[in-house]
């Protein structure tokens, strides 16, 4: 039932799993997914199994009385004065990736028997440096907003109001926060362009010392505006052009990695499914949150196919896949989830009754020529639940068969 905070087990059940082993444990995502929120009910789950008050030192970096810890001498000083780092100790920094030299103070902390806990919403918290650092001591566990089996179950989701909730979530998005907010469109509004705007600002413009910050918001809205369609640098240029703008195709390749860094959006390279190889060739990008993207382009009902490919694509990474957009002979495969010995084939659509769409569809998936499961994904109820050795589903029953 619907509350004040929404627990996140999957997430809780990996931290428990790496509890007092000998990582840092990295918590990434977007700013505002819920990684303060998950830390503080680990840490609650700790002091009911008995871990005692005193051993256990959560330091919040957004917080103004912490203004002052911005360098790896402030910040040894202020662990040292709070807690011994040793073993049986927990240690939680919540968004210390503006700490200058964190890396070595963490480092000594799990070299001195302490189990660390960091989160960072931007992926260059993993940069060259920290990885020399730390190598081989770390684990990433990147967060996404609530997914919609989460959404679902919380709020009380059954068979008769499926649909409604799924149309709520493509609406407003998983945000935790905007989530509890639901029945309040001014409120989840003025929640997500704060999301965005303090994202671009913080983690994108500033971080990256950005000078021509319209033209990084047109790339950005360029990529929300075309989800689901491949995206070349050229087009992307051309677009900042026409709003006025004047930017080069490196620098629209830079812009879309510190987008990335973010986690604003995210990359879905280009596959091969014959030569079983990425190839170099425009990428599809998809927006972490469809309430971002509602908020920041707006809704667009025409284009409804790449909303729900968002919502496959970003179910498919909060599982843990490496996804890709396939290329056969004569056709592309939507998404190419790649595992160590197995390849499984997903094709998304609005619907199949249509007949050009079914067979446009099912030839790309049969030309693929191997035998890895294969399945279209609609938003329709359909009939068959297998076509030609191809499985069909409804996307509601896709999401709702949570993490594997």
């Amino acid at each position: 039932m619907p509350g004040t905070l929404i627990r996140r087990e999957h997430y809780l059940k990996v931290l428990h799993g790496f509890k007092d082993k000998p990582l840092i444990k990295i918590i990434t995502g977007v700013k505002k997914c819920g990684k303060t929120t998950l830390m503080e009910m680990f840490i609650e789950d700790l002091k009911r199994s008995g871990i005692q008050d005193g051993d256990i030192l959560y330091l919040d970096f957004e917080k103004k009385e912490n203004a002052f810890i911005r360098d790896r001498d402030a910040l040894m000083k202020t662990i040292n004065g709070l807690i011994e780092a040793k073993e049986g100790k927990y240690l939680f920094f919540d968004g210390i990736q503006n700490v200058y030299g964190w890396e070595r103070v963490i480092n000594s902390m799990i070299y001195a028997g302490a189990d660390v806990y960091v989160t960072g919403s931007n992926s260059k918290l993993l940069s060259t440096k920290f990885s020399t650092y730390i190598a081989g001591r770390y684990v990433v566990i990147e967060m996404y907003p609530l997914s919609f089996r989460e959404y679902f179950d919380h709020f009380g989701g059954e068979k008769g109001n499926r649909d409604r909730l799924l149309s709520e979530y493509m609406m407003n998005g998983g945000l935790p926060l905007v989530a509890l907010e639901k029945e309040n469109e001014r409120n989840t509004d003025m929640i997500l362009s704060s999301v965005f705007e303090t994202v671009f600002i913080k983690d994108v413009v500033e971080r990256n010392n950005i000078e021509n910050v319209a033209a990084i918001r047109d790339i950005a809205e360029f990529a929300m505006k075309n989800i689901g369609n491949f995206t070349s640098y050229r087009n992307a240029m051309n677009y900042v052009e026409s709003k006025g703008g004047n930017i080069t195709p490196p620098t629209v390749e830079n812009y879309l990695h510190h987008l990335e860094s973010a986690f604003l959006l995210y990359r879905a390279r280009k596959y091969d499914v014959r030569e079983k190889d990425y190839i170099r060739a425009a990428n599809k990008f998809y927006v972490v949150d469809m309430g971002i993207s509602n908020n920041v382009v707006g809704y667009n009902e025409e284009d409804r196919s790449g909303a729900l490919e968002n919502l496959v694509f970003m179910e498919l990474l909060s599982r843990g896949k490496e996804v890709a957009v396939g290329r056969v002979e004569g056709g592309g495969i939507d998404f190419v989830v790649i595992e160590m010995e197995s390849i499984h084939y997903y094709q998304v659509t609005d619907s199949l009754y249509v007949e050009e769409v079914k067979k446009r569809l099912i030839r790309s998936l049969l030309s693929t020529g191997d035998n890895y499961p294969k399945t279209i994904i609609t938003n329709e109820l359909y009939p068959a639940k297998n076509i030609e050795g191809i499985r069909v589903v409804n996307i509601i029953d896709f999401l709702l068969e949570g993490y594997e």
